[in-house]
């Protein structure tokens, strides 16, 4: 994980939790299946959460 990202150019945090989808912190979260992204903003409120790269890249675009 660790060796992927740190090859990858974009400047955004990356993060990574032991036990994927089953670990206890993304229990809360209501994650039931991978590849999920969420579109954060600096206060910690969510403007996306699903499975579509394309409307995370749409959503945090029009949040710039």
């Amino acid at each position: 994980w660790r060796r992927g990202v740190r090859r990858d150019s974009t400047a955004f945090a990356h993060g990574w939790v032991a036990g994927s989808v089953a670990a206890p912190a993304f229990d809360i979260m209501g994650i039931q299946r991978l590849p999920y992204f969420l579109v954060v903003d600096s206060t910690g409120t969510q403007l996306y959460r699903g499975p579509s790269i394309t409307q995370a890249e749409k959503t945090l675009k029009s949040k710039l």
